[in-house]
C-alpha cells in the first residue's frame, strides 16, 4: 500500500528517494493524502517560479493544450494501470524480492483490491485514481451549476477566456457557440472540455479514458447514431445535468407546432408504455440517444428535439407523464417529409426499439413495458390507433 501512495508524491520514474519515502508511508499512513496535497501545492509553485506553467488571475495553473507532459513530476493524482504495472515491477526488482512476474502482480492486485475495498483508490477501467477525491474534481468541472452563458461577459472570465483562447489558438466565437450547445443541449465538444479541464492535471491522451468513466458513473451519455455500436463508434458526448427540467415552450410551438402543414410533413409517432412507470435517468437517456442524429434545436432533460441530418425530418423524442390510462410512456414521433417513412428514418424507429431492449437487458432487467405505433391517418382526426398502415396509402 506504501509503494501505491508514493506513487502520488513521486511518480513511477523517480527511484531517487521512493524507497526511503515507502518506509516512511509505511510507519505514518495516515499522512499521505495532506502529504500529497502539499506535494501538488509545491510543484505548482515551482513551476510559477520557473515559469513553465503560466499562473492566471485566480491563483491556478492552466495545464491546457499539452503544456501537462506526460506524468513528470507531482501530484499524481490518477495514473494508467500500465505505468502502475511497470512502476511496480521496477520497485521489486530494486528490493529484490525474487518473486516470479506472475506472483508480483498478483501481490499488486491484492493490494489493489484491499485499497479500493477500503477507499483510499478508485479504479475505473484503465485508470487508478490516487487520490480519491480527484475523481470528484473532475465530475465538478462538467456539473458546476454556476455555469451559464452570461458568465463568458463578465470581465474577469472574459479576461481569462480570451487569454486561453489565444494561447491554445481557439476561435472566440466558434468557442462562445459550442459553449452555448453545451449550456442549452449538453452537447460536449472537444474544445469546451479543454476548457473545463484545463486546471486539472489530465493528460490528453487520457481525455478518452476519463469520458468512459463519467458514462459509467452517468455523468455523461454518449449518442451515437448506430445504438447497438461499441463505444468506439462516432459519438456525441451530453451532459444531461445542465439540462433544464422543461422544455423551451417558444422553440417547441415554433420547430414542432400542433397545428403543422399537413401538406409537407407526415407526423409518424411509436410509444413505449410503462404501466408500472418509466425510471427518470431512462426517460433522460433515451431523449439524449437521438442527439447524434442531426442538430438539437431543443433539449430539456427528459426530451430532445431533432431535426435529422440525412433526411431532414424532425423528431421529438419525449417522456410524457402518467395520463391516467397506460401510465407514463416515452414517445418518439417523426415528422417526415415523405408519405411513408424512408430507410433513414426507418432506422431512427429501430434505434428507439434497439435502445430499450439493450437498456432492459443492460440496466434495467425486470423492466415492464409495451410497445404502441400510432396509425398517422387516424391521428390526424383525434384518434390514436394502430391500423396496419405500413405499406399503405390509407389505413383502411
Amino acid at each position: 500500500m506504501a509503494f501505491i501512495e508514493s506513487l502520488s508524491i513521486h511518480g513511477p520514474d523517480d527511484h531517487s528517494n521512493l524507497d526511503k519515502k515507502i518506509k516512511e508511508l509505511t510507519r505514518n499512513r495516515s499522512n499521505s493524502h495532506s502529504s500529497h496535497a502539499e506535494a501538488s501545492e509545491a510543484n505548482n509553485r515551482e513551476k510559477e517560479i520557473n515559469g513553465s506553467v503560466p499562473k492566471d488571475n485566480n491563483g491556478y495553473t492552466d495545464t491546457a493544450n499539452g503544456d501537462l507532459k506526460g506524468y513528470d513530476g507531482a501530484p499524481y493524482p490518477y495514473i494508467r494501470r500500465e505505468k502502475l504495472e511497470e512502476a511496480w515491477i521496477g520497485y521489486s526488482e530494486r528490493q529484490d524480492t525474487q518473486k516470479g512476474d506472475d506472483e508480483s502482480m498478483n501481490l499488486l492486485n491484492d493490494v489493489l483490491d484491499l485499497m479500493k475495498a477500503q477507499g483510499d483508490i478508485i479504479i475505473y477501467g484503465t485508470l487508478v485514481f490516487l487520490d480519491p477525491t480527484f475523481s470528484a474534481s473532475v465530475m465538478k468541472a462538467l456539473t458546476d451549476y454556476r455555469m451559464t452563458i452570461d458568465m463568458l461577459k463578465s470581465p474577469k472570465v472574459a479576461t481569462e477566456l480570451r487569454r486561453y483562447l489565444e494561447k491554445c489558438k481557439l476561435n472566440y466565437g466558434s468557442f462562445e457557440e459550442s459553449f452555448k450547445n453545451f449550456i442549452n443541449h449538453g452537447k460536449l465538444n472537444l474544445e469546451v472540455l479543454q476548457y473545463l479541464f484545463r486546471y486539472l492535471p489530465i493528460h490528453f491522451d487520457d481525455y478518452d479514458r476519463i469520458i468512459r468513466m463519467l458514462v459509467e458513473t452517468f455523468a455523461i451519455f454518449l449518442s451515437r447514431k448506430e445504438v447497438d455500436t461499441t463505444l468506439d463508434g462516432p459519438t456525441k458526448p451530453v451532459v444531461l445535468f445542465h439540462l433544464p427540467n422543461e422544455p423551451d415552450f417558444e422553440i417547441i410551438k415554433k420547430r414542432w407546432p400542433s397545428d403543422y402543414p399537413k401538406d409537407k410533413y407526415h407526423h409518424y409517432e411509436v410509444r413505449f408504455e410503462f404501466p408500472l412507470g418509466c425510471p427518470a435517468s431512462l426517460a433522460g437517456h433515451f431523449a439524449a440517444s437521438f442527439h447524434a442524429l442531426g442538430t438539437c434545436l431543443s433539449a430539456h432533460i427528459n426530451g430532445a428535439l431533432i431535426r435529422v441530418k440525412e433526411s431532414k425530418s424532425f423528431i421529438y423524442a419525449r417522456l410524457e407523464k402518467d395520463n391516467g390510462k397506460t401510465g407514463d410512456y416515452l414517445t418518439l414521433a417523426i415528422r417526415s417529409r415523405t408519405k411513408r417513412l424512408d430507410n433513414s428514418d426507418k432506422r431512427i424507429v429501430w434505434s428507439g426499439v434497439k435502445f430499450l431492449e439493450i437498456e432492459k437487458k443492460e440496466t434495467y432487467p425486470g423492466l415492464i413495458y409495451g410497445e404502441k405505433v400510432l396509425c398517422p391517418y387516424c391521428k390526424e382526426t383525434g384518434e390514436e390507433t394502430t391500423c396496419h398502415w405500413k405499406d399503405e396509402s390509407t389505413c383502411h
